[in-house]
């Protein structure tokens, strides 16, 4: 089933450059301090490895992941896991990373999601958090039947802290890479959100859900909760 489903949802795109973009992204901004260390990184939905082996080229140590279903990566190891009602089969203070991207909101327990996440993950140690953004992404967000739990900017943040969770950083997060680059686009994408409807996010309607938008316009509009935090 869970295949099945990154098969539908997330169709294979040898040509996507985003995920790499994205792990360099988060590598520059959140793990720099990492360089010249080993250590234990968890990707917490690991799907097909999209990310996690991204990750590998930039810090060294033991890589780790979790989901429904094991899965084969090589050079990592991966582990099945129901989050909604099942530990973390690790042990306490264990990952210097924990990467987790568009899963949370697929979790009903989430004092379960968070308590885990925080027991496993050493002192100091870093939890990097992607999520939909409910208010830019209402319209669309049951699209996915397997969502059960949209977080807002506020509710995400004070579930991190109600976790004991500390310096809570959550912003917006266009996931548009140009706009990393040069932040002032933003606001250009704030017009376009504004100008387009809907319908327009997509070239064709229903089939090929990744690979038939039109990216700057679905992105200006659909907006991800980037949070970063530490134990």
């Amino acid at each position: 089933m869970l295949s099945d489903y990154v098969n539908i949802m997330y169709p294979k795109d040898d040509k996507n450059q985003y995920p790499d973009h994205l792990c360099e992204y988060l590598y520059n901004r959140f793990m720099k301090r990492y360089d010249k260390k080993k250590i234990r990184f968890l990707d917490i939905g690991t799907g097909r490895g999209t990310h996690l082996t991204r990750f590998m080229k930039h810090v060294k140590g033991d890589f780790y992941g979790i989901d429904l279903e094991k899965s084969k990566i090589p050079g990592a190891k991966i582990k099945s896991c129901n989050l909604e009602n099942q530990p973390l089969p690790f042990e306490d203070d264990f990952f210097d990373i924990i990467f987790s991207k568009s899963v949370i909101e697929h979790v009903k327990n989430t004092e379960n999601f968070m308590r885990e996440i925080y027991r496993v993950l050493k002192p100091a140690g870093v939890l990097i958090l992607m999520a939909p953004d409910w208010q830019s992404q209402m319209k669309n967000f049951y699209d996915d039947h397997t969502h059960v739990k949209p977080f807002t900017k506020k509710s995400l943040e004070s579930a991190l802290r109600i976790h004991n969770f500390k310096n809570i950083e959550v912003d917006l997060f266009i996931q548009l890479p140009i706009v990393w680059r040069y932040p002032k686009l933003k606001y250009l994408c704030s017009v376009i959100s504004f100008i387009f409807p809907e319908d327009f996010k997509w070239k064709k309607s229903c089939q090929g859900r990744n690979t038939n938008d039109r990216k700057i316009i679905r992105f200006s509009k659909e907006k991800m909760l980037l949070s970063v935090c530490s134990k």
